[in-house]
């Protein structure tokens, strides 16, 4: 059974200073989603862009070390609104049917029932929620930690086991 650490962030760079310490310690970017306001850092609605023009604007409103991340897109979701996503997230939202809310794709990718509402507030409200699929408790601490230190909210690790090592990572494991 895998769990999942999930925290909340204000800003990108603080997203972007916990995905590069995730990197440095091992952490694949096939297991790291993101989930940003499509309007963070321009403040802008709009019409739905072309494709082609979505994806670059994704890619320059990650930029960086978050580049490292997968499967960068820009998703609408039902009663939410539009989101840039990374990761396994983007996944989860595009198995949704069509009418199923951030709800659905927060739960598809591991966050306790209990705490998807609050997470769903936060991000409708701006915030940007980073959430690493981890196999057991110490790699879920790890990640846990390493959020705190990029000044995450709202930082929560669970449904996880001991003992299994991160598979298709580098062979290390988080210091005890």
């Amino acid at each position: 059974m895998r769990g999942t650490s999930v925290g909340v962030f204000r800003t990108r760079d603080q997203v972007a200073a916990a995905v590069e310490e995730l990197r440095e310690n091992g952490f694949s970017s096939a297991r790291i989603s993101v989930l940003f306001p499509d309007n963070i850092g321009t403040r802008s609605g709009g019409p739905v862009e072309a494709s082609g023009v979505i994806g670059a604007r994704a890619d320059a409103l990650l930029g960086g070390t978050l580049e490292w991340l997968s499967d960068v897109a820009v998703v609408a979701i039902p009663r939410s609104g539009r989101f840039i996503v990374a990761g396994p997230i983007g996944a989860a939202i595009d198995r949704l049917a069509e009418g199923n809310s951030l709800s659905s794709a927060l739960l598809a990718i591991g966050i306790e029932p209990g705490s998807v509402a609050l997470y769903e507030a936060r991000v409708e409200d701006g915030s940007i929620l980073l959430a690493v699929e981890v196999p057991d408790s110490d790699w879920g601490q790890l990640a846990a930690a390493i959020m705190a230190r990029a000044e995450a909210t709202a930082i929560n690790s669970s449904g996880s086991v001991k003992g299994r090592s991160m598979p298709n990572d580098r062979s290390i494991r988080p210091s005890r």
